[in-house]
């Protein structure tokens, strides 16, 4: 089922993980990509019903934590998404995907400090990942620092995306984009 959901065959991997969830309803992996089959083909409730299925198996499980948050978000609804990177980052600290989009939503609310103490922590977890980098320039330079924004830029600008192996151009990781302009 995770398979056919990254080839994007949404209905195989719907079918393939009821099926797996159903074989064995405690494996909290299957309901996790559940989850993921689910928000990938529109069924937000869906999705929510599996996450909330594999947390009830395993509270702590930081990245279903992680995608329920990512969930929220795309529902609209930010306050929520806050509190699963939160128990995300609990469950795993260091978790720099958790503290990335924690810290984008600390920024969109005004809490900057935050959003900055989040944005430093993803970078010590994970100083190759330009996406830390880029959000810290963006506190920086609101701060009015342009040294320092340049300088967390030109950090960015060196940094590498996963299987990529040309530095990172800032803008890719700006725009979130699923796409990269350095291939």
């Amino acid at each position: 089922g995770a398979c056919r959901r990254q080839l994007g065959d949404l209905a195989g991997a719907r079918g393939d993980l009821d099926a797996a969830c159903a074989a064995d309803p405690g494996w909290t992996w299957a309901f996790m990509q559940r989850g993921l089959a689910r928000k990938a083909s529109g069924d937000l409730a869906g999705a929510r019903a599996a996450y909330d299925a594999a947390l009830r198996l395993e509270p702590g499980d930081a990245t279903t934590l992680y995608n329920r948050g990512l969930l929220h978000e795309a529902a609209g609804d930010p306050a929520a998404a806050e509190a699963d990177y939160t128990a995300a980052i609990g469950a795993r600290p260091g978790h720099a995907s958790a503290l990335i989009n924690r810290g984008i939503l600390r920024t969109d609310r005004g809490a900057l400090d935050e959003a900055m103490a989040d944005f430093d922590a993803a970078v010590a977890a994970e100083p190759g990942r330009a996406a830390g980098h880029v959000w810290r320039s963006t506190i920086l330079l609101a701060r009015g620092d342009a040294d320092g924004a340049l300088a967390a830029g030109e950090a960015a600008s060196r940094c590498r995306i996963r299987g990529h192996t040309k530095p990172t151009s800032t803008a890719c990781q700006w725009t979130r984009a699923r796409w990269c302009t350095c291939a």
